[in-house]
């Protein structure tokens, strides 16, 4: 774990010298202290600016404008090993994504509005519920960074006070179209929505979850004594049969996700100046 702090702090260190021109902002310092979560990280790097999709040009062929704004990822390894045959759905990438909220304007203005929305969940004084539920998939309120994906539910819906921050933690399967199949562990991601206490970063997560009673994929064929849900129209009986599941019935259970998310050290790293936003090079974690 130290010698990952320190490589990644020559890492963030090498990009204080793009300075130079209006926008400023800074690349977060992440560090994960030892804990007993049980949750392995891979790799920590911070990235510029830069695109969810690719750079890509407009109408006339300029070059678009970054949409993410500077971040460090932290890759966390996956637990299991499960064979991907393809579909309209997008698995958990296992990516915790601390990014710079400094200048959220200048990458999408509609994200200013978002914010205000996931601000006005952390702060609610009473539990999160269906309300919420019913909210959160009605406008599909969008995540920083963002997502081209929509949410198909949002099961174990709840917010959490971390030494960083607070979160709003749920349960989640994202589609790109009618997929067809159950809801599976293949496809079911644990999404983290959080905003540090200086308000200079939105931390956002999607963990690999699996519970032992959905079918492994939209393959698995056994039937007997799983929980089989059509990913198609039976999100709302999906959300409702998992917020009805014990915490520990999850694997990673959330007690060991929320002892990894308590472990995470968030500070200022260096401010970094956009030359161009179109000479920088896209990016995806």
């Amino acid at each position: 774990m130290h010698l990952k702090s320190l490589a990644h702090s020559l890492s963030i260190a090498a990009f204080a010298c793009l300075c130079s021109c209006a926008t400023t902002e800074t690349i977060p310092r992440v560090a994960v202290q030892p804990n007993d979560s049980g949750i392995e990280v891979g790799t920590i790097q911070s990235h510029r600016p830069g695109w969810l999709i690719g750079m890509g040009g407009d109408v006339n062929g300029k070059p678009r404008d970054p949409d993410i704004p500077a971040r460090t990822v932290i890759q966390v390894k996956r637990t299991r090993s499960i064979p991907y045959k393809g579909g309209y759905f997008i698995r958990p990438s296992g990516a915790l994504q601390v990014a710079s909220i400094e200048h959220l304007s200048d990458y999408d203005k509609r994200a200013i509005e978002s914010l205000g929305r996931w601000r006005d969940l952390l702060s609610s004084p009473h539990p999160l519920g269906d309300q919420e539920q019913r909210m959160l998939y009605q406008t599909q309120l969008s995540e920083i960074p963002w997502m081209n994906a929509g949410r198909c539910f949002h099961g174990k819906l709840r917010k959490r006070t971390f030494p960083w921050g607070d979160a709003v933690l749920f349960l989640t399967s994202y589609v790109q179209g009618s997929t067809g199949g159950p809801v599976s562990n293949d496809m079911l991601v644990l999404v983290v929505q959080g905003v540090t206490k200086d308000g200079r970063y939105a931390v956002n997560a999607r963990f690999e979850i699996h519970h032992p009673k959905l079918p492994d994929s939209t393959w698995d064929e056994r039937s007997k004594g799983r929980a089989v849900f059509s990913i198609n129209d039976e999100c709302q009986n999906a959300e409702r049969w998992l917020d009805g599941q014990p915490d520990d019935a999850f694997s990673p259970t959330f007690e060991q996700y929320e002892l990894f998310l308590n472990s995470l050290e968030i500070s200022p790293g260096p401010s970094i100046k956009m030359v161009s936003k179109a000479a920088l090079t896209p990016h995806s974690p």
